[in-house]
């Protein structure tokens, strides 16, 4: 973990979590495991103080959209965030599960390999003489009516 992070409510930094483990290694593993094992995320690790920082460039008013939240959680959460993730990954990796077409939240892809998947396949298709049509749509605010 980052120990410049800043922690959340219960201000336990990465470097009191690391300490924790470094004199109880067995218990810090059994919580952790207990979570796993009981398909538990304990419920005072999913709250979070949610910080507004004013975008950069933009004054301080009334108006959301020139804020950008920032949520404080625990430190606690976010590893077991991590070994979920790391989980999570193993299982698909290791059984094929990943679409060669998934490039967001993808280890070692970046918006650069998705456009040069794109480049690529019109260039085939030009090359095979077939018409290409590109539609691209950036809906602002899409998210935040989604329920």
């Amino acid at each position: 973990m980052n120990r410049n992070k800043a922690p959340g409510e219960d201000s336990i930094t990465a470097d009191i979590l690391q300490r924790a483990y470094d004199l109880l290694p067995k218990s810090t593993k059994a919580m952790y495991n207990g979570c796993m094992r009981m398909a538990c995320f304990p419920k005072i690790w999913k709250s979070a103080n949610l910080i507004p920082l004013v975008k950069s460039g933009k004054d301080t008013c009334e108006d959301m959209t020139k804020y950008r939240p920032i949520s404080l959680l625990n430190t606690a959460a976010k590893v077991l965030e991590k070994v979920l993730i790391s989980m999570i990954m193993h299982h698909v990796y290791s059984n094929n599960l990943m679409n060669n077409n998934q490039y967001g939240f993808t280890p070692q892809t970046s918006m650069a390999d998705a456009v040069m998947a794109l480049k690529d396949c019109v260039q085939r298709s030009i090359d095979d003489g077939q018409y290409v049509a590109l539609i691209s749509i950036d809906v602002k605010g899409a998210f935040n009516a989604a329920w």
